[in-house]
């Protein structure tokens, strides 16, 4: 009988890690998805935004990776600060 409720607990446990994991990826998905739209509007070329609102939408939070290691993504105007 331990064993069966040793089960149970391992089962439930295994739920609450695959629903936080998957929260955890719903959130990063989202904003995700709305930094790719806010980048729309920053000096990029065309294709880094396509590309940016792809991994936005579909890679979630792997979509960062892209933001940090592309340079010429998302950049601001410099030339509207001075």
């Amino acid at each position: 009988m331990a064993n069966n409720k040793t089960v149970e607990g391992t089962d439930t446990l295994l739920k609450i890690l695959i629903l936080i994991i998957l929260l955890i990826w719903i959130i990063g998905t989202i904003l995700a998805f709305i930094t790719s739209l806010i980048c729309l509007f920053y000096e990029s070329t065309m294709q880094d935004k396509i590309i940016g609102v792809i991994f936005g939408l579909i890679a979630g939070p792997f979509y960062w990776i892209y933001y940090v290691y592309n340079m010429n993504y998302c950049n601001k105007n410099m030339d509207y600060y001075y």
